[in-house]
């Protein structure tokens, strides 16, 4: 994944939660979250919005991704 494609993940979580993420922060969570397929990191996203009260940290996130059972090419 590449820090486009967590902006864009990270402008929909953050916007759930009235917070701005600054590149900074956004850095933090691509080093955590970039070495997962986008899609699977969108849907742990997605779970957490519904889970957490404040917007997740990068470690939530990656509890949330390590949570899926997620096979988007499965028969």
């Amino acid at each position: 994944m590449n820090i486009q494609e967590m902006a864009l993940i990270m402008k929909r979580v953050s916007s759930a939660y009235g917070k701005v993420v600054s590149a900074e922060q956004m850095r933090s969570y691509l080093v955590v979250l970039g070495r997962y397929p986008r899609l699977r990191v969108a849907a742990a996203a997605t779970n957490a919005m519904g889970e957490c009260k404040f917007l997740p940290t990068p470690a939530e996130l990656k509890r949330a991704v390590d949570k899926l059972d997620f096979q988007p090419f499965a028969d």
